[in-house]
């Protein structure tokens, strides 16, 4: 499996022209892309865990979210774990006085065909934004799950560690 390691380090100028330019590392350019598209193809029929994400910023559309959510239960998904999130979102909405550093994390697991893997539901402040949902879920079962990703969740099929700074 290619890794960003495995790719040459590049940089390009940013910067307008009348400043001097800056050097960052070419993250999604030509020579990033072959690594994600190979990182990304193995990772929709793998086990390893990508992200799919959401934004609520209404109560309906922590609706719409809780809606595509409990579409996971085909696959494994419990009704013990649906009703811990659906808990922890009407909590959320309801106190609303939550820090900027707020998150909530639910433990998660996904079955499908005798396989079970670990997976997350998080739920984080996004300052003057709304609420960020990330799941962390195997690939080969975001792949599937058409129901949850249509008009709702959205996955660059990338593992969650992608989407996090160092």
């Amino acid at each position: 499996m290619p890794t960003p390691g495995d790719v040459p380090e590049t940089s390009q100028r940013v910067g307008d022209a009348g400043s001097a330019a800056e050097t960052m590392p070419h993250v999604l350019g030509d020579v990033m892309d072959p690594v994600l598209k190979t990182l990304q193809l193995r990772l929709r029929t793998s086990w390893d865990l990508v992200s799919a994400f959401f934004l609520i910023t209404s109560r309906d559309s922590a609706n719409t979210m809780m809606d595509r959510f409990r579409t996971l239960a085909q696959f494994g998904i419990t009704s013990q774990q649906i009703q811990h999130v659906e808990a922890v979102v009407e909590k959320t909405l309801e106190t609303r006085l939550i820090t900027e550093s707020f998150e909530e994390r639910v433990v998660l697991t996904f079955a499908m065909d005798d396989n079970h893997s670990p997976g997350t539901f998080e739920l984080r402040n996004v300052p003057d934004k709304g609420y960020e949902v990330e799941v962390a879920m195997p690939g080969i079962i975001a792949s599937r799950a058409s129901q949850f990703l249509h008009e709702g969740f959205v996955t660059a099929f990338l593992p969650p560690a992608f989407h996090r700074p160092l």
